[in-house]
């Protein structure tokens, strides 16, 4: 059951990471003001807009009617497409508040998401930490995941298929899981402004400038940095990746960690997680992504696994390098292999061609473009070497521009018909 809800998970994160590098959202804001209408009534508009058709809705459909692999694909796109929306709308809302209530453990708690894509992986992360440990005790993971819950339901409540009574039910049990005394008072400071349907549920503390949250530094949250590597945990994972992990804290998430997994917030998100599982199953190549913190930290401390993380780092530059060149959905794989490498998720380098593989071959519609990418990302090792490779002779370059400028002056006009004619094959 861990191992399935796992990989589920995981293929949630490569669906998210890949519909963010082949279909990014808007930049801008949605409102400027948070007070014009509640967040449930923004939620609600997008919520109305959109038809989402579980998976499961699909394969009970006739067959000769449906192309079955397509079709399930969509329902997924369409599903996260609209929680991603919903976060956006959150995240502008929750800038707002957050600025209203101006504390610097809530504006600690901002900075650390840094943006809409920040909340929203860090709430799928505290997903994955509460069905594998360590347990989520902090307020950046538990704030998040919160949040998340709560564009579900409300997603949820528009298709039927939850009560306005199930958003507020599981938020105490989360509050109580923070650790820091000054993290359950700004929790309870958000979720008063952010989700007034809780009311009855959280004990809510009023703020004033004297109050000693309004002068905390606390900063036991943990901080994204750099936006594209999501997590908070996995933002250094190249240079260290045990940190926060230890094994009193995972074996604490055993006994500790089933009051979590039994609230209403919870249940939501593992009920959205199921609604496409077949697919998350897939696109997280049926669990080969998928490694637990136990299991990272033994790979970690064999004395390859720093070997191999160079050499699955210069591979995954090697594609970056000349990805310009290829098609969005090239783009898109090469952008999710590039994060699970960062998280430790793929650990060599052909656990990264396999893993591409399965994806192309879920992604790709046409055979020949599927057999394109193969080719494509097995041309590269991972050793030193720079990309781009002279048809004649053994000069090799990163950039095309610069080869073709080699082959003109070096070769010249002599191979210049046959220069032309492997245009299109400068790549190994």
């Amino acid at each position: 059951m861990i191992d399935e809800a796992l990989a589920e998970v995981d293929g949630l994160f490569a669906g998210l990471i890949y519909l963010d590098a082949t279909d990014p959202p808007l930049p801008q804001r949605i409102s400027k003001n948070c007070f014009r209408n509640s967040l449930a009534v923004k939620l609600d508009v997008i919520c109305n807009a959109c038809e989402i058709r579980p998976e499961t809705d699909i394969l009970n459909a006739p067959s000769s009617t449906i192309h079955e692999s397509i079709l399930a694909r969509e329902a997924a796109w369409s599903s996260i497409r609209t929680v991603r929306d919903g976060m956006q709308i959150l995240w502008d809302h929750f800038i707002d508040i957050s600025r209203v209530l101006n504390t610097s453990t809530i504006d600690n708690l901002r900075n650390s998401y840094h943006d809409a894509q920040g909340i929203c992986y860090e709430g799928v992360f505290a997903f994955r930490y509460t069905v594998v440990g360590p347990k989520p005790d902090d307020l950046v993971r538990i704030f998040a995941f919160c949040s998340l819950s709560y564009v579900i339901t409300r997603l949820f409540c528009a298709r039927k298929r939850a009560k306005q009574s199930d958003i507020p039910a599981g938020i105490r049990s989360w509050r109580d899981a923070i650790k820091e005394e000054d993290e359950r008072q700004a929790f309870d400071a958000l979720a008063a402004q952010m989700w007034p349907e809780a009311q009855n549920h959280v004990h809510f503390q009023d703020l004033d400038p004297g109050h000693p949250l309004a002068r905390s530094t606390s900063t036991h949250g943990h901080t994204l940095g750099d936006p594209t590597s999501q997590s908070a945990d996995y933002t250094n994972l190249m240079t260290d990746p045990t940190q926060g992990l230890s094994d009193r804290a995972l074996l604490e998430t055993t006994t500790r960690v089933s009051a979590l997994e039994m609230t209403s917030t919870f249940m939501v998100v593992r009920e959205y997680i199921r609604d496409n599982c077949n697919f998350w199953h897939r696109i997280a190549g049926s669990g080969l992504v998928s490694k637990d913190h136990r299991s990272r930290l033994s790979w970690w401390h064999k004395t390859p696994a720093r070997m191999e993380c160079k050499q699955t780092s210069s591979y995954i530059q090697q594609l970056l390098a000349v990805e310009h060149t290829r098609n969005t959905e090239s783009r898109g794989i090469v952008a999710v292999a590039e994060t699970f490498i960062k998280w430790g998720f793929l650990q060599s380098i052909e656990d990264i061609k396999l893993y591409m593989t399965q994806l192309g071959g879920l992604l790709f519609d046409a055979e020949t473009d599927r057999q394109s990418f193969c080719k494509w990302i097995e041309g590269f090792s991972g050793d030193n070497e720079k990309p781009l490779k002279c048809p004649y002779c053994s000069h090799r370059d990163n950039h095309e521009g610069n080869l073709r400028r080699h082959i003109k002056n070096r070769h010249g006009n002599s191979e210049n018909g046959k220069a032309k004619q492997s245009k299109k094959s400068l790549r190994l």
